[in-house]
């Protein structure tokens, strides 16, 4: 097991650009206090093709896994050239050859790039979807105009977006900062 997360550490050190910083070694050592994280691994041509980062915990008679208390994203993870159908199956079920058997619970919320859960459905694993929305920051006033009132009050329902009146030169005007003072993320993961 030792070897695996040394493995591991040295895949997150060299990771693609699009390898999400929740999967990152160092996070897990920070978010993971209340358990033990591992990770799976599987190789193509010997290179590591994809990771799957699990968070274990103990709680009476057994093992289960789950998402950390500050962690966004576990789950899958295969390098962008091994993400087709034909290559996907076949990886994702070498990863999860490796979780323990016998766990008594199986959470996690998978990253975006996690396009394929057919080898989990296959091995008896439940999903429920749920939607993230990426906004690309680089025009905000795109952003701003891209929105309708009816969304905003989507996102945090009983809120009166309208009565706010926010458009991009009130908060320039109020904050003297942009946009991402009132909680908007960047495009970076």
């Amino acid at each position: 097991m030792k070897r695996k997360i040394m493995d591991y550490r040295a895949f997150c050190e060299n990771a693609p650009s699009d390898f999400p910083i929740f999967f990152q070694h160092w996070y897990l050592d920070a978010v993971c206090d209340t358990g033990q994280w591992h990770a799976a691994i599987v190789h193509k041509k010997e290179e590591i093709a994809g990771v799957l980062p699990y968070f274990l915990k103990k709680r009476f008679f057994g093992q289960y896994v789950s998402m950390p208390l500050l962690g966004r994203f576990m789950g899958p993870y295969l390098l962008p050239a091994c993400r087709n159908t034909r290559t996907e199956v076949q990886l994702l079920k070498g990863l999860l050859a490796q979780i323990p058997d016998g766990l008594l619970a199986y959470t996690q919320d998978f990253h975006y790039t996690a396009a394929n859960w057919l080898p989990f459905y296959w091995q008896g694993y439940r999903q429920t979807t749920r939607y993230s929305y990426r906004l690309d920051l680089s025009s905000l006033d795109a952003v701003w105009k891209g929105m309708t009132a009816e969304e905003w009050q989507q996102a945090v329902p009983g809120f009166n977006w309208r009565s706010l009146n926010l458009t991009p030169e009130v908060i320039q005007s109020a904050t003297g900062a942009g946009i991402s003072t009132v909680g908007l993320a960047t495009n970076k993961d």
